[in-house]
């Protein structure tokens, strides 16, 4: 029957055909959303995995980037203090560079050497301090019959360490000479990246506020760009100054001693003190191992108690109030950056992973949408 014919108020046959493909797509809808959602976190997942093997695989031109932008960031105050005072940007960077540069060749040139030194004596001082703990582990039961296999073997007890000091030595200096070559290298272009980072920075800026939409956004994105980096600039440069202090703090205590190589152990504490917790208790280790090596035996207790003392009160009473409470980090963080990213770059990795966590703070404090995150990595 035709529809024109169908009584007043009827529902038309178009109307039913037209509610039964709705309810169709629905269901068909309905049941393609797990899919995709599904579909959604394998893409994620994949994409976090690409990005921390790009991590590792690239850390040999990373390394240098990052700190390089570091660097920048503690430095580009001082080039901008230049220019206001009539020198060139190009030629403030190229002063810093150098003055850098110089740096770190003088102090190559001291500690080169007795770190070589100490790195080929390890399997001795490792023999020696067995030698000075021996009252302590006397109680051990197989000491006889390892000495009698050593007997059997028919060579001489002294002529065999001093075989495995030659052998162990040439190996951890064959090791050291090639980590010197990747560091050159990697210092090469980080210094090339630092100088364009400061002589170029201030017109990178303004090519960023320049390509934002109207005058509102660029006064706002300038208020946060200065606001993160003398933040971010203040915490490099109060940390440093510390981990300097106390380096040169611990040198004059390794010197009052008469500790072989006090400038070394000075640099050595202050390089580790960039990695909170784990770099103290490390430098611990080694001046205690130094000590007892090297020192009677009431100077030798002395050195690592009285460096216990000093790296507790940096970093128990004036680090936090150097800083403040608006750049500390919440601890359980920290140790998750220094796993982190000493598993994916190593030592380098540990040394970043304290100035990176700051650094991502800092900005999050500073962007309004990031604020909630800069709050759950703060104490």
């Amino acid at each position: 029957m035709d529809n024109n014919n169908a009584p007043p108020g009827a529902p038309e046959k178009h109307d039913f055909a037209d509610a039964n493909n709705k309810t169709t797509d629905k269901a068909k809808n309905a049941d393609s959303t797990p899919a995709i959602a599904t579909t959604g976190w394998a893409i994620n997942t994949l994409a976090i995995l690409a990005i921390f093997a790009s991590l590792y695989l690239a850390s040999s031109l990373l390394l240098p980037l990052i700190l390089s932008m570091l660097l920048a960031l503690l430095l580009s105050p001082v080039v901008t203090r230049m220019a206001k005072l009539g020198l060139p940007r190009p030629a403030g960077a190229m002063l810093i560079i150098t003055a850098l540069g110089g740096s770190i060749v003088t102090g190559s040139y001291f500690l080169i050497a007795p770190a070589s030194a100490w790195i080929e004596q390890i399997p001795g001082a490792i023999n020696s301090l067995q030698t000075e703990l021996s009252p302590i582990t006397q109680q051990i039961k197989d000491v006889s019959e390892a000495a009698e296999k050593v007997d059997n073997l028919g060579e001489d007890e002294q002529q065999a360490r001093q075989r495995l000091v030659q052998v162990e030595g040439e190996d951890l200096r064959d090791a050291f000479l090639e980590r010197a070559q990747a560091f050159v290298l990697g210092s090469v272009v980080l210094f090339f990246l630092l100088y364009f980072l400061l002589a170029g920075s201030d017109r990178l800026r303004r090519n960023v506020l320049e390509a934002l939409p109207d005058k509102a956004s660029e006064d706002r994105a300038l208020v946060i760009m200065r606001r993160m980096q003398n933040e971010i600039s203040r915490y490099l440069l109060s940390i440093s100054i510390i981990n300097v202090l106390l380096g040169s703090v611990v040198a004059a205590l390794c010197w009052q001693f008469d500790l072989p190589n006090p400038l070394l152990w000075g640099a050595m504490a202050a390089t580790l003190n960039f990695v909170p917790y784990i770099g103290p208790v490390v430098g611990l280790l080694v001046i205690t191992a130094v000590s007892i090596v090297t020192l009677p035996e009431p100077q030798s207790l002395a050195v690592p108690a009285l460096f216990f003392l000093i790296t507790s009160l940096e970093g128990q009473l004036i680090t936090p109030t150097v800083l403040g409470r608006n750049l500390s980090l919440n601890p359980i963080f920290i140790f998750l950056a220094l796993i982190f990213w000493g598993w994916m770059w190593g030592v380098i990795g540990a040394l970043l992973a304290v100035p990176i966590m700051v650094t991502l703070k800092i900005t999050c404090d500073n962007v309004p949408r990031l604020k909630p995150v800069g709050m759950v990595l703060g104490r």
